[in-house]
């Protein structure tokens, strides 16, 4: 039996191996949830326009809305979102409403290289969700209404 004090330079490196590797993998896991948390917040926010913009398009009379295709950019930061609002009238007494919202692309970056600022423009095809459609057929009463009693 020995009688030494403190700890062995075996043990110190085994022990700072093992904190290394839950380091590591503690980073991992918060660089996946900032970047899923990122994703989250975009499609939360593309919800929240396709909804706003059907409560919009439904709240204009169906006499009122005329048939065509209307699109706008909106930038939700740190986001952009192209929305159309598509009207159809299929019969004097339907008109189908079809709203579309979709990413224009990931937000542009600036980053910084030897002092340098440069601005890296956002790229369409590397937005991380896709586009979210919602289609209604609502009652036209696109006619003339006759409300005399016979």
């Amino acid at each position: 039996m020995s009688n030494r004090k403190g700890l062995s330079l075996v043990e110190v490196l085994v022990a700072m191996s093992v904190f290394g590797g839950a380091a590591v993998g503690i980073c991992k896991l918060a660089i996946t949830g900032s970047v899923r948390g990122n994703m989250a917040v975009g499609s939360t926010q593309q919800t929240a326009m396709l909804i706003s913009e059907y409560t919009r398009a439904a709240s204009v009379p169906a006499a009122a809305t005329s048939a065509g295709v209307t699109c706008d950019t909106v930038a939700a930061l740190p986001w952009r979102f192209e929305r159309c609002t598509r009207v159809t009238n299929i019969s004097s007494r339907e008109q189908r409403l079809a709203i579309i919202v979709q990413p224009v692309g990931t937000p542009a970056q600036v980053v910084t290289v030897n002092g340098v600022s440069e601005t890296i423009a956002a790229s369409a095809s590397s937005a991380p969700f896709r586009a979210e459609s919602l289609t209604v057929v609502r009652a036209a009463n696109v006619g003339a209404l006759n409300l005399s009693t016979p």
